[in-house]
């Protein structure tokens, strides 16, 4: 089944995107901005038009538009919430807060329960926007504190439990500064651990997206060691591997290419870019779920040797080994 944003194209931007497992048919899409606030990554052409967001009026007629529009038979089968596009967390926090009490309102009515989930995509940048206070409140509807003055959104006193953004979609990339530096993301590893203190505050979760071959050979160990050890300090309770996949016109592309005439540097090959993505998946020290998939699932990715879905936990950590072992044996055939 498509996406509910694909059945009902007439009420999404052109650029509207969600990944892979909030595309599925337990996912109601709404679309709160287009474009990206930052757009200078220079590995990124995702999304061609200039940042907006919706005033609070037409975000609230859109999510109304979006279950208005939604069969009877889509409604049954929806549990969770996706908010788009790229950058809804740019969104200041008492507004954002009142689109997803909104939005979780109008799921209740509609659905007849509440959303098992609410997420979003971030950057290290749109997390640092908010106090951490603000990613509270936006976990919880409003707090006991009456923060910005919004007690009476509490989701506690609303629906009799606690229901606000649960989870973050974070496009960390990597996790060593002089990459990030690199690729123009705008922050450093610093920014990452000061964003992680403030979601690990608020009791957001996290779901982390990180780019094999970022750098190109140049930076590979940094990259690698560094990412490591980011994600060993911030722990995140999913991990999504997206091998590094430019636009043929990006900066990126362009600046890699002219780095591989001058022969200082070069992107990895698919052999090196499937064991950097191992050895990521090796050094890691904590439960969590890790994905790698093809095109059919992650398009904008490159993912030579994809592995699908991976659980690593106490009791797989000989089991993961095996797993790199057999993954590493596909490589050399």
């Amino acid at each position: 089944m498509k996406a509910l944003y694909e059945e009902l194209p007439q009420l999404f931007s052109n650029g509207m995107y969600a990944p892979f497992a909030e595309r599925k048919e337990n996912v109601v899409q709404i679309e709160l901005t287009e474009g990206c606030s930052h757009s200078k990554c220079t590995f990124c052409n995702m999304y061609n038009s200039k940042y907006k967001e919706k005033s609070l009026d037409k975000a609230k007629k859109h999510i109304d538009a979006v279950f208005n529009s939604a069969s009877e038979k889509r409604l049954n089968q929806l549990e969770r919430i996706w908010i788009a596009n790229g950058d809804a967390l740019n969104i200041e926090t008492i507004k954002l807060n009142d689109l997803i009490q909104y939005t979780i309102n109008e799921f209740k009515k509609y659905v007849g329960e509440l959303p098992r989930r609410v997420a979003l995509f971030a950057s290290t940048k749109n997390i640092l926007s908010h106090s951490k206070e603000g990613l509270m409140v936006l976990n919880c509807g409003g707090t006991c504190r009456n923060y910005l003055s919004l007690k009476n959104t509490c989701s506690v006193r609303k629906f009799g439990t606690k229901k606000g953004l649960d989870l973050i979609y974070w496009g960390i990339e990597s996790g060593s500064s002089d990459v990030l530096g690199y690729v123009n993301k705008g922050c450093n590893a610093d920014d990452i651990f000061k964003a992680n203190e403030s979601l690990d505050f608020s009791g957001i979760r996290k779901s982390v997206m990180i780019m094999p071959g970022l750098g190109g050979i140049r930076y590979a160990n940094q990259h690698l060691e560094d990412t490591v050890e980011v994600l060993n300090e911030i722990c995140p309770e999913f991990i999504t591997l997206i091998g590094i996949n430019p636009n043929p016109n990006s900066l990126y592309a362009r600046k890699m290419t002219q780095e591989f005439r001058d022969k200082f540097n070069r992107p990895l090959t698919d052999e090196e870019l499937g064991h950097q993505t191992l050895d990521i998946l090796k050094g890691l020290n904590f439960d969590t779920k890790v994905g790698c998939f093809d095109t059919s699932m992650q398009k904008f990715g490159r993912n030579p040797y994809p592995f699908g879905s991976y659980e690593i936990d106490d009791y797989s950590l000989h089991r993961r080994d095996e797993f790199v072992g057999e993954q590493r044996k596909k490589i050399i055939k």
